[in-house]
């Protein structure tokens, strides 16, 4: 008898270690301005922009909170700080390839979300307004007991009736 070549399982630590850095980069990107800094870099001419620029298309955005957001982006790599010297017009921050590479990674993402919000918005009023959210424990209960064998034979699961 011919047998299957087995495949090899990632180890454990490589698994963790990609659900670690996957979580920690997603947290990241969930920080509220972010994603706002992102958009703006990539839509800038040579994906580059001045603090103050960004500052300005950012409504809202205090100076503190923009440069507590460009520089985790700046140590994972995603922009770089240009200096004076290179870049006529003063410093700024450029997207890099790899915050390119990644948020073209994220489009599948980003088009699903904007595609399927109005669906998400409707789940969220069910459940806000108690409907769905008892309909749902409702069928798993059903289906829970259905599938244990005291209810296939019609015995009673209740404590102390044995």
């Amino acid at each position: 008898m011919r047998q299957e070549p087995k495949l090899k399982r990632a180890s454990r630590s490589k698994r963790n270690l990609r659900l670690y850095s996957s979580r920690e980069l997603l947290g990241r990107l969930s920080a509220k301005w972010t994603m706002a800094v992102l958009e703006e870099l990539v839509s800038a001419p040579d994906r580059r922009l001045k603090f103050s620029e960004i500052k300005s298309r950012l409504t809202g955005v205090s100076q503190r909170m923009l440069a507590a957001t460009l520089k985790p982006l700046e140590r994972d790599g995603l922009l770089l700080r240009c200096s004076d010297r290179d870049r006529r017009q003063g410093s700024g921050y450029v997207l890099t390839p790899l915050g390119a590479g990644m948020l073209l990674a994220l489009e599948g993402f980003i088009r699903f979300t904007v595609a399927q919000w109005p669906r998400i918005e409707v789940s969220r009023r069910r459940y806000d307004n108690g409907t769905q959210g008892s309909r749902v424990r409702a069928r798993a209960a059903n289906r829970v007991s259905a599938a244990t064998p005291s209810a296939r034979t019609g015995e009673s699961t209740e404590r102390g009736s044995r």
